[in-house]
C-alpha cells in the first residue's frame, strides 16, 4: 500500500506541475515577449496598476493574474498574504482556478494559516465542476492523508479521472483548432466530429455544449 500511495502522490506532483501551472508559467513567458521602450519597473508597475483598477472593477481574470504575481513574487513583491486574498475574492465568486489556488496556499501555510480542511474543502468545491487540477489536489490529500482520511484507492480513481478529465480538454481544444484551419467544410465537419465523439463519449459536458453550437452554427 505504501508504494501504491507514493506513486499516486509522486504522480499528482508531476500532473500539478505540468499542467495545473502551465498558466502561471504562460503568464511569465508572454510578459517576456511584450516589446516595450519602458524601464522594466515602469512596466511592472503599469501592469500593476492595470490589473489593480480591473480588480476593482470585479475582473476574475484580473484577480487571478495579480493574485498570481504577488503569490510568485514575479512582477510585484512577493507577498502570499495578498495573493490569497485575490484569490478569496475570485473563489467567492465561484472561480474554479481561484478556489484551487487558495486551496494550495491553505496546504501549504503560505499567505493564510495552514489548514488541510480548508484547503480539501476549496479543491472539492472545484473538483465538483470536474476541473482536473482541484481533482489531482484531492487524489493527492486522500494519498497523503491530509484533510481527508487516507485512502489509496480513492486516491487512485481521482488521480486517473484527472488524467482523463485533461485528455478530454486536450481533445475539445484540438477539435476547435481543426475548425479554425480546415477550410473545407466536409473535411472539417468529419475531423470535428471524430475528436468531440471521442470526449462526448466520456461524458465531458463542456464538449457536448460545443458540438451542438457547432452544428447549429453550419
Amino acid at each position: 500500500m505504501h508504494n501504491v500511495l507514493a506513486a499516486v502522490a509522486l504522480g499528482v506532483v508531476f500532473f500539478t506541475s505540468t499542467v495545473c501551472f502551465a498558466a502561471s508559467a504562460q503568464l511569465e513567458t508572454d510578459s517576456e515577449h511584450i516589446k516595450v521602450t519602458a524601464k522594466p519597473s515602469l512596466l511592472k508597475n503599469q501592469n500593476i496598476k492595470s490589473l489593480e483598477e480591473r480588480v476593482k472593477e470585479g475582473d476574475q481574470q484580473a484577480m487571478l493574474d495579480l493574485g498570481g504575481f504577488y503569490e510568485r513574487g514575479s512582477g510585484a513583491p512577493k507577498s502570499p498574504s495578498k495573493a490569497a486574498k485575490l484569490y478569496s475574492k475570485a473563489a467567492h465568486r465561484g472561480n474554479m482556478q481561484a478556489e484551487v489556488r487558495l486551496g494550495t496556499l491553505y496546504f501549504d501555510g503560505r499567505g493564510v494559516p495552514q489548514n488541510d480542511a480548508k484547503a480539501v474543502e476549496l479543491f472539492q468545491k472545484a473538483a465538483e465542476e470536474n476541473d482536473p487540477c482541484a481533482i489531482s489536489s484531492l487524489a493527492y490529500a486522500y494519498a497523503t492523508g491530509r484533510g481527508v482520511p487516507q485512502d489509496s484507492n480513492m486516491a487512485s480513481i481521482l488521480f486517473h479521472k484527472a488524467i482523463d478529465l485533461e485528455n478530454m480538454q486536450a481533445q475539445t481544444e484540438l477539435a476547435a483548432e481543426v475548425e479554425k484551419k480546415e477550410k473545407s467544410f466536409e473535411q472539417k465537419r468529419a475531423l470535428n466530429r471524430t475528436f468531440y465523439k471521442q470526449a462526448v463519449n466520456q461524458e465531458y459536458r463542456n464538449v457536448q455544449e460545443a458540438t451542438k453550437a457547432f452544428y447549429m452554427a453550419h
